[in-house]
């Protein structure tokens, strides 16, 4: 799971959950992730990064906040929803 986390963050949003992880903080993680999906960012990558790392961790609940976000932000993207399929069906 570390190197899909060192490749999937490339959002200044996910800094804190970014060093815990490098620090090896993984108990931190998933309050992190938590927080951010529920936050009133806006970014439709950065969310999908987020349900990525979740759900890599086991956090399908937290996996599944994010993805609903990001895919109420670009409810008409194509990309996006097939992102969320992809997610959901892991």
């Amino acid at each position: 799971a570390l190197e899909l986390c060192r490749s999937a963050f490339t959002c200044p949003e996910l800094v804190e959950a970014e060093i815990a992880i490098n620090s090896l903080r993984w108990e931190d993680v998933p309050a992190l992730l938590d927080a951010f999906s529920k936050s009133q960012v806006e970014n439709v990558d950065a969310l999908f990064s987020a349900a990525q790392i979740a759900a890599s961790l086991g956090e399908q609940r937290i996996a599944q906040s994010a993805t609903e976000r990001a895919v109420r932000l670009v409810p008409d993207d194509p990309a996006a929803l097939l992102r969320a399929y992809l997610l959901s069906v892991k």
